[in-house]
């Protein structure tokens, strides 16, 4: 029996060095603990920083994107795809459809500048090849269009209103866009509390001219929905 004292106290001293050192690395990751943390809370606050500032200028570029399709059509047709978008504007790459009601899609041309983000009460906003600009807009209330133009349109100047209906007017006006003159036609039509005001503007045709254009726009791009249609696809 006491020939195996002393291997039971090696091995009981090598127990004891074993646990010593587990001792001792469990209150070094204890001291280091805090010590690391504030970095990473430093690199998560510097991360959200950065993204809430990126998020900050995107929904300015696109609270500007209206006032960028006044730009003529050549010169947004030379920036960078990249840039457009960064900016709130895409170039359509094809034919394409969008939702417009439950029984409606809004047909778009190739190569149309087409507002990705626009801000309310716009629904639709886009420049066509031809340079007209084109706005559907939606608001609650039964504030007259010629109205709300007035309070957005610098220079407004309402030449002319003719009602088709009780609840439609139709508006002929002009207005300035950073000292350039534009001519402007409407719809505007109230419904249920709701007001829809649909506008095309140019800066070369009349009011008159714009008049045809919208209507023939209105009677080639707007097609009832058909079975297993989707967004973005070409009829």
């Amino acid at each position: 029996m006491e020939s195996n004292n002393p291997w039971r106290k090696i091995l009981t001293f090598g127990l004891l060095i074993f646990a010593l050192v587990r001792i001792i690395l469990f209150c070094n990751r204890t001291q280091q603990a805090p010590a690391i943390s504030p970095v990473n809370q430093s690199v998560n606050n510097a991360i959200q920083m950065q993204q809430e500032n990126l998020q900050r200028i995107r929904e300015t570029q696109y609270a500007q994107a209206p006032n960028a399709l006044y730009t003529p059509y050549q010169e947004l047709r030379e920036t960078e795809d990249i840039v457009l978008l960064q900016r709130g504007i895409q170039r359509l790459a094809k034919d394409s459809l969008f939702p417009f009601d439950i029984n409606t899609s809004l047909r778009l041309s190739k190569e149309t500048m087409f507002l990705t983000h626009p801000p309310m009460p716009i629904r639709f906003g886009f420049k066509s090849t031809d340079n007209t600009v084109t706005y559907v807009i939606e608001y609650e209330g039964e504030e007259k269009g010629n109205s709300w133009l007035k309070q957005h349109r610098d220079a407004f100047k309402l030449h002319k209103k003719e009602a088709s209906s009780e609840r439609t007017d139709q508006l002929f006006y002009q207005f300035q866009q950073e000292g350039t003159s534009f001519n402007g036609y409407g719809v505007s039509t109230t419904d249920q509390g709701v007001t829809t005001l649909m506008i095309v503007e140019s800066p070369k045709l009349t009011s008159a001219q714009l008049q045809t254009h919208f209507l023939t726009f209105a009677l080639t791009n707007f097609v009832k929905v058909q079975k297993k249609e989707t967004a973005h696809s070409v009829p």
